[in-house]
């Protein structure tokens, strides 16, 4: 008798846990809705929402990896609105003050445009954008600055054919301590990162 007891006041209490937490989970939707909200960002709007003053990547791998994400909405998104202007907003966070003075934000945003619109007309399509690992990154001193080289490598297909390309990142430091893209330029898979 003691032990159906038991069972009957553990299933209560079971029985009054689980009440408890649907009251509380309908009391306070906003915090199941907020992570719904999170997990259905899409990957334009969580680039967009990136707040590199605050928040800026800390490593040279760090910031190519960024600007790949960029990279693959230029070429795979449909944009609206002022979209595409908001993204060259967040790429140029990553350009050193030189890179951003030799491409203003008109210039650097019609040279997107176009290089989308030739894009598209190829049939091309970026189907990946990675970057070296952190071992691969070379750093050096130039001119009192602080360098940093690496390579980052695209997949690209275009009709039925595809083919992979190479691009050589140059980052400077800056004032604050922040890896920034002074330039970059096409390359083999393994040329030498100094030259």
């Amino acid at each position: 008798m003691k032990s159906i007891g038991r069972y009957i006041i553990t299933g209560i209490i079971l029985a009054v846990l689980v009440v408890s937490f649907f009251i509380y989970l309908q009391k306070n939707p906003a915090t199941s809705k907020t992570q719904d909200t999170t997990n259905q960002m899409s990957e334009l709007d969580k680039v967009l929402a990136k707040d590199f003053a605050s928040n800026y990547p800390s490593t040279p791998r760090e910031v190519i990896k960024w600007y790949n994400r960029i990279l693959m909405l230029y070429y795979s998104q449909e944009f609206k609105g002022d979209e595409l202007d908001r993204l060259t907003n967040q790429a140029m966070c990553m350009f050193d003050e030189e890179l951003a003075s030799n491409n203003p934000k008109e210039i650097y945003l019609t040279s997107v445009e176009a290089e989308i619109a030739d894009y598209k007309d190829k049939g091309r399509k970026l189907v990946t954008a990675d970057v070296a690992d952190s071992e691969d990154v070379i750093y050096d001193t130039v001119n009192g600055d602080d360098m940093a080289y690496i390579v980052g490598n695209y997949f690209v297909k275009e009709g039925t054919s595809y083919s992979r390309t190479y691009q050589k990142y140059a980052l400077r430091k800056d004032a604050d301590g922040q890896w920034k893209i002074l330039g970059y330029q096409l390359c083999d898979e393994y040329g030498d990162l100094l030259n």
